[in-house]
């Protein structure tokens, strides 16, 4: 819960400065890189959490790793959670910038599951369905699972939408049994 709490300052703070200053597009790029690159590296997670790692080592290794590829803004952002210890926070942080990032902007992430890959036609049906109910903007999260059979799910924030053969079949089972 500590760890969420000083994320959520800390992206929030990113936020604010980033809206300031006229950079939030550039800064959701920026927290994109640093999150991927931390969340798919398991050595980078392992160092940021060191605490044998010096604050300054950190700094310099980090700043060949990300300068050349993030904004002058991001980076400082980076040398400062290092500078105040919040390091192994890092992922943490950028993960919930985007989560502000995207509240901010009016976007919900939806995860459709199908059973086997639908057409981009689908999908942009299914989009244009779920911003004309919803009014905000949709970003959709394409998952395949077999084990659906058929149909589909769609989950939205506290909103889940199982009309998957697999969930019909356990629902008929479940009637049955009574």
């Amino acid at each position: 819960m500590k760890g969420t709490r000083v994320a959520a300052r800390y992206s929030k703070a990113f936020l604010d400065l980033s809206l300031e200053l006229n950079k939030l597009e550039e800064a959701k790029v920026d927290a994109e890189v640093v999150f991927n690159a931390i969340n798919t590296s398991r050595d980078l997670r392992n160092f940021l959490g060191s605490p044998v790692v010096k604050p300054l080592q950190k700094n310099k290794i980090l700043s060949e790793i990300f300068e050349k590829n993030i904004s002058e803004l991001t980076m400082r952002f980076i040398l400062l959670i290092v500078r105040h210890g919040r390091d192994k926070d890092m992922e943490n942080i950028f993960d919930q910038f985007m989560v502000q990032y995207r509240e901010h902007m009016n976007i919900v992430e939806v995860e459709f599951t199908t059973s086997t890959k639908v057409t981009a036609n689908v999908v942009a049906n299914i989009k244009k369905m779920l911003e004309s109910s919803t009014g905000k903007t949709i970003e959709i999260v394409e998952t395949v699972d077999e084990k659906l059979i058929g149909g589909y799910i769609v989950d939205m924030a506290n909103y889940r939408l199982d009309a998957s053969l697999a969930n019909g079949m356990r629902k008929l089972r479940r009637e049955l049994v009574k």
